[in-house]
């Protein structure tokens, strides 16, 4: 990549890196995509998904991304603006790659970073401001007994968000699609209710947010409210 300009580079599959802020203003810039990046470096992070997070069949929709200086890749950053794309199995029914995201990998962590999905190309993309080693995984769904209305919430029409068929003492974790923790609600009754403000008794913006729901025996489930 020329020094300052941007660039969009892609494998065969349909990885693909887009340079929007390159930080290499006066200096040529290498990007490295590797669509193979050693198991051992995330062996840990797959042990320890996060709660409600499934990545069968996804083994092999990993990758990792580098940028640096000339071909020095010790005298580079990770940091700058880029959009990223990474496939998934075309054997994945639609419904079900609707709740692909894409997630980076914090040391022996993976930490949501979002995503598009595109079921005709079959590819997640999102927009970051480093680069790491990224996989998909997917949200698994609320089953049919956990009941979350309504959704979508209007602010005109309703005060409150309610979680139905929830056990007594269950916690509720409301996060941004970001990651970043919006309200903890611990369960007092089976029909639970949020009144849609975050942990400073402020308002939550519109937007899609993500909920987390675990139960006194660690059983968890996850689900999006718009």
């Amino acid at each position: 990549v020329p020094p300052g300009q941007l660039k969009e580079i892609g494998l065969p599959d349909m990885t693909r890196i887009e340079v929007i802020d390159n930080p290499f203003t006066s200096a040529t810039a290498t990007v490295i995509i590797n669509d193979y990046p050693k198991k051992a470096s995330f062996a840990v992070a797959d042990q320890n998904l996060p709660s409600g997070i499934n990545i069968s069949g996804l083994s092999e929709a990993v990758r990792e991304f580098k940028l640096f200086e000339g071909d020095n890749a010790t005298a580079g950053t990770t940091t700058g603006r880029f959009k990223i794309t990474i496939p998934y199995p075309a054997t994945i029914p639609d419904d079900k790659a609707m709740n692909l995201r894409i997630y980076w990998l914090n040391t022996n962590c993976w930490e949501l970073a979002g995503g598009e999905v595109n079921i005709v190309e079959h590819t997640v993309t999102v927009e970051v401001t480093h680069l790491s080693i990224f996989r998909l995984a997917a949200l698994v769904p609320v089953p049919p007994d956990v009941i979350v209305y309504p959704n979508p919430y209007l602010a005109d029409k309703h005060d409150k968000v309610y979680f139905k068929e929830v056990s007594e003492n269950s916690r509720i974790k409301i996060f941004t699609l970001s990651g970043e923790l919006v309200k903890e609600i611990r369960v007092s009754s089976d029909l639970q209710g949020w009144d849609v403000k975050n942990e400073a008794g402020c308002q939550v913006a519109s937007g899609i947010y993500i909920y987390l729901i675990t139960d006194t025996q660690g059983d968890n489930v996850t689900g999006k409210i718009a």
